[in-house]
């Protein structure tokens, strides 16, 4: 396996957690407020909102930029699934979806894929 990125942990951030552990609040506690509210700062926007993962941001940012359908979504082929695949589902978004770039890319590599 190619590793992309491995993640640096030291003691900060070993203690960090241990803190959100005994806290006994393992989502929504302290930590993630502290984390939206210094995001904000730095985005210099009102708000910012922390989720449980990159689908989910994906899903909240075409939401909060006003995409729906009859919208054109383009993404890249070299990405998560998630990339195309929230774009494409009607009942989170619902835009028109060019991800066909993205099976375009899948049937050159794998000709026999039906799509």
């Amino acid at each position: 396996m190619i590793s992309i990125a491995s993640p640096i942990l030291g003691i900060e951030e070993k203690d960090a957690v241990f803190q959100v552990l005994l806290s006994g609040q393992l989502a929504q506690g302290a930590q993630v407020a502290a984390f939206e509210q210094r995001f904000a700062e730095i985005c210099d926007v009102e708000e910012a909102v922390a989720v449980s993962s990159g689908t989910a941001a994906l899903h909240l940012a075409l939401l909060a930029h006003g995409v729906g359908p009859g919208d054109e979504v383009i993404t890249t082929a070299f990405s998560f699934a998630a990339t195309a695949l929230i774009p494409t589902n009607e009942e989170r978004v619902g835009p028109k979806s060019s991800s066909q770039v993205c099976w375009i890319t899948v049937s050159i590599l794998k000709p026999d894929l039906q799509v």
